[in-house]
């Protein structure tokens, strides 16, 4: 079994430049650990960091990449924002693929005031069944997880 860590400890850390990814990289490889997840907070838009800088500074560490930690938010109450949240995922996958993760953990979305549940468990089911048509073909696999809120998000 491999080991692998999301150093949701250091986000802030990282966040604030009080650690640098690369400082996170090595700190987990000296802890033993086989990989790391790669946050959407390390690298650009989000983060310090561009993807290809971060796979640079993965290899040369001797890590793997576990899973990409992406936060979708398929029940947006807007029609518009459900798209670009498709088109974020879409170049999730693709990171994902890029820095060899076998998986992209996805969330299904933050519970918006005004939008019933059915609604928005239809728009869940339906922004992921497209999500899987771009992931399937590069041998990326969506892992869900039941999460309360993420950093990037308002509600819960």
């Amino acid at each position: 079994m491999k080991l692998g860590c999301l150093p949701v400890t250091y986000f802030a850390d990282i966040r604030e430049g009080r650690m640098t990814v690369q400082q996170w990289l090595t700190f987990a490889k000296s802890l033993g650990l086989d990989g790391t997840e790669c946050s959407l907070a390390f690298v650009d838009p989000l983060g310090p960091v561009s993807v290809p800088d971060f796979k640079r500074m993965v290899d040369e560490t001797g890590l793997l990449v576990s899973t990409v930690t992406c936060h979708p938010d398929f029940c947006h109450p807007d029609a518009a924002e459900r798209e670009r949240q498709f088109e974020d995922m879409s170049r999730n996958v693709r990171i994902a693929n890029y820095l060899g993760a076998p998986l992209a953990r996805v969330l299904a979305g933050q519970q918006h005031p005004g939008v019933e549940r059915e609604q928005g468990i239809r728009w869940v089911v339906d922004g992921l069944k497209r999500v899987m048509d771009v992931a399937e073909p590069l041998g990326v696999t969506l892992a869900l997880e039941n999460h309360t809120k993420s950093f990037f998000w308002t509600h819960y």
